[in-house]
């Protein structure tokens, strides 16, 4: 690399606070190489057009043109598309869309969402961090490290997410009637948020549901073993780390977990079930019962159509888990071979090999 070759301005977008978490191994990389790089971290397009940026790196479609001449990198939460992004207008002004994979890159082309220039079949960024030494352990939590544990890691769309089903028998649901030992740690999605202004502004009918969730997790809480995670924008790969079995329903985090290769229970409650069969319940409009989210859901986790059958299947991955070489194959498919820890690297080596605006 040329010693004099012009310093590049690298901004970054958090349309919100978790956002970061997408973003955090390409900084790290961008960190390594002070003389090439200027990084700027902000949370409003106007903070962030005064920064005058070569490059800028989006989570969301929202702000793309307010920067004509810089190159935008789009990168997603999920590791497939999910919630109907492949159809949103906005993408096709991106420069470049990182992607897990050539699989993903085709369902991009299927659904005719191009960027400008090129797909990044890079993989995921949040997926990194599982490859990074665990900053938690079980004795943080105040969990036993002996026993299994269990991760709930729930949607907030309230037409599809398991809370509605589960209410306030978690502890319950999970444990099973004979009360199994089994760690529980709930990391609800951050939207849940309803200290979070941006959750309320975006959200304001759904403020008083979200309360009562929170109220739910609040009371699991106070059983021995349970830890509810209080700050919800926090990174959920820490909690990935400490668990042994995914307890979820539909949601982009099933896909950073899949990565773990370690096994999933996914439920489906009526409502879901409702939601593929018509829009019968007017579901949000980035809502896709046909979509790429659940494209594979059989093949990554054991399926629950009753609260009284999750245990059993907890039981069931946690023994003999059938499901595992489906997994790996699925892996294979979704990831290529992009879950190794390196997809920011890959990014960077890209933005420093080619020539921006």
């Amino acid at each position: 690399m040329s010693s004099d070759k012009i310093l590049k301005r690298i901004g970054f977008l958090l349309s919100y606070d978790f956002h970061i978490h997408f973003f955090q191994t390409v900084i790290d990389e961008l960190k390594r190489h002070p003389k090439e790089f200027e990084i700027y971290v902000e949370s409003t397009v106007e903070n962030l057009k005064q920064r005058h940026v070569d490059i800028i790196f989006f989570a969301s479609g929202y702000g793309l043109k307010e920067f004509p001449r810089a190159t935008k990198i789009q990168v997603f939460h999920s590791c497939l598309i999910s919630k109907g992004v492949q159809y949103h207008p906005l993408h096709k002004e991106n420069d470049f869309i990182v992607t897990t994979s050539t699989k993903e890159t085709e369902i991009y082309k299927q659904h005719g969402t191009e960027p400008k220039m090129a797909f990044l079949p890079f993989g995921n960024t949040q997926t990194d961090l599982l490859f990074r030494a665990p900053k938690l352990s079980h004795k943080d939590l105040g969990l036993d490290p002996n026993v299994p544990t269990i991760l709930y890691a729930p949607t907030f769309t309230k037409e599809l997410t398991s809370i509605s089903s589960f209410k306030n028998n978690l502890v319950r649901i999970l444990r099973g009637s004979n009360n199994e030992k089994r760690n529980i740690i709930i990391k609800v999605h951050p939207a849940i948020n309803t200290s979070n202004k941006v959750i309320q502004k975006k959200f304001p009918g759904r403020l008083s549901t979200f309360k009562m969730w929170q109220g739910w997790f609040e009371e699991a809480e106070r059983q021995e073993g349970v830890h509810f995670v209080h700050d919800f924008d926090e990174d959920i790969t820490e909690y990935m780390k400490l668990s042994d079995v995914l307890v979820g329903d539909v949601s982009g985090v099933n896909f950073i977990w899949l990565a773990t290769g370690k096994p999933m229970i996914l439920f489906n409650s009526w409502r879901t079930i409702l939601a593929r069969v018509k829009n019968f319940l007017h579901l949000p409009s980035y809502f896709d019962a046909n979509g790429p989210e659940w494209m594979y859901r059989r093949k990554m986790g054991y399926q629950s159509y009753s609260t009284s059958k999750v245990s059993e299947l907890i039981k069931k991955a946690l023994k003999s888990d059938p499901m595992k070489k489906e997994r790996e194959n699925l892996i294979s498919i979704l990831f290529d071979s992009n879950a190794d820890g390196n997809t920011g690297k890959r990014i960077v080596e890209h933005i420093r090999e080619t020539p921006h605006s």
